[in-house]
């Protein structure tokens, strides 16, 4: 990943535009995203084909400019069925990512988040979760200025108020800069009696626990996700190929990749929806076990082709697996997602 201090697409797009390899330009694409974006979005969607009547309501607080870019996020994430919550500061401009998908399914980023004013202030999220079901607190807000003096407040909220809270790694460097206030919020939360669900991949699973990256035996996915385990209600650690290990108060259960609809496309959104597909089905009453098998099926659909949300088809063909005497447990609540300047906006460019 790669940092740019001045937004790099413009004159990158209008390099491309004069590029000798003319098939290039054609394929950009200019799509709202961003880790938490893509979670809430997979959420929304869900929600609206599975049940209409009774769908959740689906919040973003985040750092999102007042420009061009911000009213584009804004409206396609509300056609989504996402609101984006205002923060009370506004950023000076809407962040941008762009995303390299090489032909083996990875990806390479060159991002540019304007400074912020930190992540969303207190009082007014506070006012939000309080009657939510469920915060989640995306990863990398942690690297906003004065994220680790305030979030331990709003998620603390969120616990007083009966919501559960879902917490994302978003990458090993994240993790391991704040592995002491990412503990510490885990422990209050315990503490309070707090339905916490950790979400990791493998290297963020050993940041958090002050482990090397490299376990070496099959088993190192299996020892990360025990002993995560032990530090919340849910822990979920993926690994991509080799599936996923859910631990439910320290009940643990490996689950399968779910088949593929074809080849490893891009992988750029993986662990979103794997996220988007885990909290819907915990939240319509499926156990962790049978939530996790439906994230991995919502990840499938995602990394088969280019783009990190799901299609209106997609999510057609996901509810359709879902047990239909499952239901929302009333009341009908929201879900309040937290991000950054990082889920401002992504630019995803295919070779």
């Amino acid at each position: 990943m790669v940092h740019a201090s001045q937004n790099p697409l413009s004159a990158l797009f209008s390099r491309l535009n004069q590029s000798p390899v003319p098939a290039l330009a054609p394929h950009a694409q200019l799509t709202p995203g961003g880790s938490l974006a893509n979670t809430l979005v997979g959420i929304a969607r869900l929600s609206a084909a599975y049940d209409a009547k009774a769908r959740l309501s689906v919040g973003l607080s985040g750092a999102v400019g007042n420009d061009l870019l911000g009213e584009y996020f804004s409206g396609a994430l509300a056609d989504a069925g996402v609101t984006v919550l205002p923060d009370g500061g506004g950023a000076p401009a809407t962040g941008t990512v762009l995303v390299l998908p090489s032909g083996d399914g990875q990806r390479s980023f060159l991002c540019h988040f304007p400074a912020t004013h930190g992540p969303p202030s207190c009082a007014a999220a506070r006012a939000r979760v309080a009657g939510s079901r469920m915060l989640v607190v995306e990863g990398y807000l942690w690297d906003e200025p004065g994220a680790e003096a305030s979030l331990p407040a709003l998620i603390g909220a969120a616990a007083d108020g009966g919501a559960m809270v879902v917490l994302t790694g978003g990458d090993p460097g994240v993790v391991a800069r704040h592995r002491g206030a990412i503990l510490n919020a885990l422990d209050h939360c315990s503490q309070r009696g707090a339905e916490v669900a950790l979400f990791a991949n493998h290297d963020e699973a050993s940041a958090l626990l002050g482990e090397a990256h490299e376990l070496g035996a099959s088993g190192g996915a299996v020892r990360l996700a025990a002993a995560l385990g032990a530090l919340c209600s849910v822990a979920v650690v993926t690994d991509g190929g080799a599936g996923s290990h859910v631990v439910v108060r320290g009940l643990l259960s490996s689950l399968p990749p779910a088949a593929l609809p074809g080849a490893v496309v891009d992988t750029c959104g993986a662990g979103d929806a794997y996220a988007a597909g885990f909290c819907f089905a915990l939240l319509n009453g499926i156990d962790a076990p049978g939530a996790g098998a439906f994230g991995a099926a919502v990840a499938a659909r995602v990394i088969s082709r280019h783009g990190a949300q799901l299609t209106e088809a997609e999510v057609l063909e996901l509810v359709a697996m879902l047990p239909a005497s499952c239901a929302l447990l009333p009341p009908i609540a929201s879900i309040v997602g937290a991000c950054g300047a990082a889920a401002a906006h992504a630019a995803r460019m295919r070779a």
